[in-house]
């Protein structure tokens, strides 16, 4: 049988070859990765501002934008319940960086206030470094605290997504087939 006149084959576009062509490749993602994490950004100001749960689709669709390695091996240690180790060397570097950015950040929003109690010029620089100490301090256990509670919220999707495949079938949704276990 013969196709029609009007349906012609579909060719792929020509991707250009050279640095114009590393250039198109290129740009793309980093376009996807910018977009994606001023999606990332903006969750959390829009889930504050709106009453329903916006937040939470804009940040799911900018994580979807991004790239970076390792991104699949998280989200499938996620999404089969496989705890982060909380001693890893990664996770330490991490916690250590916020540790150390975030009260700076502290310091300097209270500076701003001219009328603050813990104003760094009224209180002196002996106190504004034992203040910095324990900024330091807490933000180290309150990251470790979060890190826990992150890995209590994981050993939860599981059986959070166990329960919604029959939820989505009572509702007109077909889920995707479970993985073929090799064996």
């Amino acid at each position: 049988m013969m196709p029609p006149d009007d349906a012609t084959p579909s060719v792929p576009p020509r991707i250009p070859t050279g640095m114009g062509g590393f250039f198109a490749r290129y740009s793309w993602i980093i376009l996807r990765n910018v977009i994606g994490w001023l999606l990332i950004l903006l969750a959390l100001p829009v889930a504050g501002f709106f009453p329903v749960p916006l937040g939470t689709p804009i940040f799911l669709i900018g994580f979807a934008l991004i790239t970076f390695p390792g991104k699949r091996r998280l989200t499938a240690g996620i999404l089969r319940g496989i705890p982060l180790n909380l001693c890893s060397s990664s996770l330490r570097t991490a916690r250590a960086a916020i540790a150390l950015l975030f009260p700076p950040l502290v310091v300097w929003l209270f500076a701003r206030q001219q009328h603050s109690l813990i104003h760094p010029q009224r209180i002196g620089v002996a106190a504004t470094a034992a203040l910095y100490v324990m900024a330091i301090g807490g933000t180290w256990i309150g990251t470790l605290w979060l890190l826990r509670l992150l890995n209590l919220c994981i050993a939860l999707v599981p059986r959070i997504r166990r329960r919604m495949r029959p939820w989505m079938r009572r509702h007109g949704t077909k889920p995707p087939p479970p993985r073929k276990h090799r064996g």
